[in-house]
């Protein structure tokens, strides 16, 4: 029963990329057209991992940080953009996933540090 269900899923998510109604990015599956504009954190009791958000979502949510709070401590920013999504404890690879965008955000220019802290780029 399980293989007929994953090969329906498999069968659908290829029609539909096929169909160029949905984009693939890493292992992630996104509506194509879709920009996204905001985070989600958790929902009706439902809380992701955060191996399972794409790493669009935790920029908006690193950016929704630094601009609620005008910069923030480059050593707090893991724990508090893990707690936009609910996570209660942060492991390493959590930080690790958080400070990697937070990375490229700063490489990019949509953030920039000083010292320890983080403030919006010029971009």
């Amino acid at each position: 029963m399980v293989t007929r269900i994953e090969a329906t899923v498999v069968r659908s998510i290829t029609e539909a990329t096929r169909h160029h109604r949905v984009g693939k990015d890493g292992p992630f599956l996104i509506a194509e057209g879709d920009n996204a504009q905001d985070f989600r954190g958790p929902g009706d009791g439902v809380k992701r991992a955060l191996g399972h958000i794409h790493f669009r979502e935790i920029e908006l949510a690193i950016l929704h940080v630094i601009e609620d709070q005008f910069s923030c401590h480059r050593t707090s920013l893991a724990r508090t953009v893990a707690s936009l999504f609910g996570a209660e404890r942060l492991g390493n690879s959590d930080s690790e996933i958080i400070n990697g965008v937070a990375d490229s955000m700063i490489e990019s220019g949509k953030l920039r540090l000083s010292g320890y802290s983080m403030y919006l780029g010029e971009q």
